[in-house]
């Protein structure tokens, strides 16, 4: 059942709530699993962002599975590809091209999802 089918809107904040903290809580268990496996932290800001947009406003089309899927999936792969290919540049130098690159993919995927 989708939240943006929950009319009440006590009941539809207190499943929002319950389903983001449960969310933020399995990130936080797995995140001491990935960091054997990429020196990255599990739970980072975008996270915390998509988690209020898919909980709390499921009816927005930021909120599509499609576009926090491939919107994340997509912007990653385009960070890497900056990181990879340009290892010379300063990171702020990287960030700005892959932030751009991010933009420009999830455009053209249809997959516009904030932050």
């Amino acid at each position: 059942m989708s939240l943006a089918r929950v009319d009440e809107p006590t009941r539809r904040v207190l499943l929002a709530s319950l389903g983001a903290a449960a969310f933020i809580l399995s990130l936080g268990a797995l995140d001491p699993l990935t960091r054997g496996a990429v020196d990255l932290p599990a739970l980072m800001p975008p996270f915390g962002a998509s988690t209020v947009i898919v909980f709390f406003a499921p009816d927005t089309a930021a909120g599509r599975a499609w576009n926090v899927v491939v919107g994340h999936l997509g912007s990653a792969m385009v960070a890497t590809a900056v990181i990879m290919l340009l290892p010379q540049m300063s990171v702020v130098q990287q960030s700005s091209i892959a932030v751009a690159g991010a933009g420009v993919w999830m455009v053209l995927s249809k997959s516009v999802h904030p932050p």
